[in-house]
């Protein structure tokens, strides 16, 4: 699966990972969120919040249905989106 790592000057990682058929992109982000983008349009998708405390540092797509996203923080805490 392709991955895009962002690093920043405070040491956290962020991730983007793409949708397994590659018509979206999940991007964590240092503001706590989740964001879904459409790889043709670049139009923003669904903006995924409430789930995490810190930067969200770790992003993959569910690999059996391809349609759910996971995310992780640096505390460890895991969210499942669908």
């Amino acid at each position: 699966m392709p991955c895009i790592h962002a690093w920043l000057s405070f040491c956290w990682s962020l991730q983007a990972a793409f949708s397994p058929d590659g018509v979206m992109v999940a991007a964590g982000s240092a503001d706590k969120s989740l964001y879904i983008w459409d790889t043709v349009s670049g139009a923003l998708l669904a903006t995924l919040t409430g789930g995490h405390e810190c930067p969200v540092n770790a992003v993959c797509w569910s690999a059996q249905s391809g349609v759910g996203v996971i995310s992780a923080d640096k505390t460890g805490h895991v969210c499942f989106w669908n």
